[in-house]
């Protein structure tokens, strides 16, 4: 993050309760008129909530957030981030413990299947 560049992110988190903290990147105009095809993203949005922040064993090691996702099953609820976002203006940030947050999965339309067949649009004679 911070490089200027659009890269994808794997997992995306609105913190709400950090000045609506986003760390989604908008793709640059020229590539969604070079490469459509990339801006066809299936995506999912659970809320959740910041459990606790867990301080690394060794300084070298990098701060961790575990976010409880809501409607997950009961063994997997708890996911582990590195505690670091960047805001709007590149500035380094972290999640607070007890913050409400948006886990996001995104996945390319050819990474994806559907879940019946698909609807037909009605036709207008």
């Amino acid at each position: 993050m911070g490089s200027g560049k659009w890269e994808p992110d794997a997992l995306c988190v609105n913190a709400m309760s950090i000045a609506d903290l986003t760390i989604i990147k908008k793709p640059p105009k020229v590539l969604q008129h070079t490469y459509p095809h990339a801006m066809k993203k299936r995506k999912i949005k659970k809320p959740g909530k910041v459990q606790k922040i867990i301080k690394p064993l060794m300084p070298e090691q990098a701060e961790k957030a575990e976010i409880a996702v809501e409607g997950a099953d009961h063994l997997y609820r708890e996911i582990r981030i590195e505690n670091r976002l960047e805001d709007e203006q590149g500035n380094e940030v972290k999640l607070k413990e007890g913050a409400d947050v948006d886990v996001i999965v995104e996945a390319d339309a050819d990474a994806t299947v559907p879940t019946h067949s698909p609807r037909k649009k009605p036709t207008r004679s």
